[in-house]
């Protein structure tokens, strides 16, 4: 028997990760319409083209299998991959396709598909493997849909077209799709990922409609540790504002210097204008089109609280020890000329309106969970943001539930978007150790006179 994986590699092509981990466990790789311009329609570039692709194979190949370039691994070999294969077909059976959590791209057929075995029952055109004689069969009963998008087309055969041709590998026993990943769901030992749901050792994993990120599994977090190197997560700073003093600029410089050391590339991100909300959508935006796809983690650091390399470290320590923390951030001060009071921006739990006080910050001993938090310096993982919407997260919010004539209504941007992914059971925390200056208000007294500093970085949920 002999496998043969064939990708398409029409430009641009970003399958390089793709091929190292291929080489790495033995798999051999046909590169079909190289150099060749995106057709801009899936259908074409995916099935039809690769129709042709599968025509010209060499006479000994038994076993066809097609992978998405950009956003794969390989974890296993070409025996293991056709073994598995061979066990889970039967004699009506063309092609076993990838599963997946999500009925895309037509979820109004979900109702069609038969009873869920597991998590992952929904087709995945991202991979799919079969004997060479049923692939162009199974291609073509595809293709016969006619539908631009080529899983499109996938879905509709597998659930109108009769006959058992197509098989979903439920128990992700050769194909793992990582959309929507939960951190409960996998564990990765001796360089291979298993799944703890279905007991399955895939020998493919796909970051369908996600590219690198996941946490913590990430696709470049994966591949680092199954070719023995450190996990490097992928960050962003996204630093809002115009203007920025010496004191910003030292204090970033050597923070910057401190992540490159550790990140290696630190995506940095600027917008700035009148509208604070639009200025903080810009920056998210700017990172989920970047070329790489969104990273892993923001780093918030506005421009008028200059950052530090400790401070940074010890939010860092914090939102990676503890799993269930979705952002972290450091409190500042700041002085509300309505009230005449010297406040912290940061909420107090359970109440949309009250500040936490700076007591309650140096007799803490843990994080504090806090409803909100204001952005001078704080890390968050990007799922929260993605779970929350790019074009929600700062779209201006109003608490549900108020009393006007009692209560502020609206919300401010940081209020509004820890509210909106609160809803979304991400939960935000202090980090009573990480004091920032504030430069807008740099006479601003201590609101109470205590000083002892807290060192301890431990998490206790409220």
């Amino acid at each position: 028997m002999k496998l043969a994986c064939i990708v398409n590699a029409h430009i641009p092509y970003k399958g390089e990760l793709m091929e190292l981990s291929a080489k790495r466990v033995g798999i051999d790789l046909v590169k079909y319409a190289e150099g060749e311009e995106w057709p801009r329609n899936y259908r074409v570039g995916k099935i039809e083209q690769a129709i042709e692709a599968v025509r010209s194979l060499p006479e000994d190949v038994t076993h066809v299998m097609f992978t998405d370039n950009a956003d794969t691994l390989f974890l296993a070999g070409a025996d293991e991959i056709v073994q598995k294969f061979e066990l889970m077909r039967d004699e009506s059976t063309w092609v076993v396709i990838a599963g997946e959590k999500n009925c895309y791209p037509d979820p109004e057929i979900t109702a069609y598909y038969p009873a869920a075995k597991t998590l992952w029952h929904f087709v995945n055109s991202g991979g799919w493997i079969a004997r060479r004689e049923d692939a162009v069969h199974a291609l073509a009963m595809a293709n016969g849909y006619g539908f631009k998008c080529d899983q499109h087309c996938w879905s509709h055969a597998y659930v109108f077209a009769g006959g058992g041709h197509i098989k979903v590998d439920e128990n992700c026993l050769i194909f793992q799709s990582m959309f929507h990943q939960l951190h409960t769901e996998f564990r990765l030992n001796d360089e291979r990922m298993e799944n703890t749901i279905t007991g399955s050792r895939p020998c493919l994993l796909h970051w369908n409609g996600t590219r690198n990120q996941g946490d913590p599994f990430s696709r470049n977090g994966v591949w680092a540790k199954i070719n023995g190197q450190r996990e490097v997560p992928s960050i962003a700073v996204c630093m809002p504002g115009s203007t920025f003093s010496n004191l910003w600029v030292f204090g970033f410089a050597n923070l910057y210097l401190e992540m490159v050391k550790y990140f290696g590339n630190v995506r940095l991100v600027n917008s700035y204008g009148n509208n604070i909300y639009q200025v903080r959508e810009n920056c998210i935006k700017m990172c989920a089109c970047d070329k790489d796809g969104p990273p892993d983690y923001i780093l918030w650091i506005d421009s008028d609280n200059p950052p530090s390399p400790l401070g940074f470290a010890q939010l860092w320590a914090a939102i990676r020890e503890n799993p269930i923390v979705s952002a972290v951030g450091g409190w500042y001060r700041f002085f509300n000329a309505e009230t005449q009071e010297v406040l912290i921006a940061a909420g107090r739990m359970n109440s949309n309106y009250d500040n936490i006080t700076e007591q309650e910050i140096r007799e803490a001993e843990h994080l504090i969970q806090v409803p909100f938090i204001g952005f001078g310096l704080c890390l968050m993982k990007w799922h929260m943001i993605a779970d929350v919407g790019l074009g929600k997260a700062f779209a201006p919010y109003f608490f549900p539930d108020v009393d006007p004539d009692k209560d502020r209504t609206w919300a401010t941007d940081d209020s509004g978007f820890f509210a909106q992914a609160a809803l979304k059971g991400h939960k935000t925390f202090l980090h009573p150790a990480v004091f920032l200056e504030h430069e807008k208000q740099m006479n601003v007294p201590a609101s109470f006179g205590m000083r002892n500093e807290v060192k301890n970085s431990t998490l206790k949920e409220a």
